[in-house]
């Protein structure tokens, strides 16, 4: 039984080596597809942060604009509780 294991095992690690070396005008045939992977992960790698950068630039002034908004809200309800203070409508 283990006998069988261990020639099923090397069976299946031949039959690994095959399909990563297909020699083919002396370029290994996975190196090519792992170039082309690679290739094409890089791209998808640059398109991504280009994408990211354009994100950030539009978050940038985005972000300083709602901290504006944000201290003008507050702003606002202090003055409105001082109005309702006065008008005898606070709680």
């Amino acid at each position: 039984m283990v006998q069988n294991g261990f020639t099923e095992q090397k069976k299946e690690f031949t039959e690994f080596k095959t399909e990563m070396y297909d020699f083919r005008d002396d370029v290994m045939e996975f190196e090519k597809k792992t170039n082309i992977t690679l290739l094409n992960l890089d791209s998808h790698a640059q398109e991504t942060n280009k994408r990211l950068d354009s994100v950030e630039k539009i978050l940038g002034p985005l972000l300083q604009v709602s901290g504006v908004m944000e201290k003008e809200i507050r702003s606002l309800n202090i003055r409105v509780e001082r109005l309702e203070k006065q008008a005898g409508l606070a709680k």
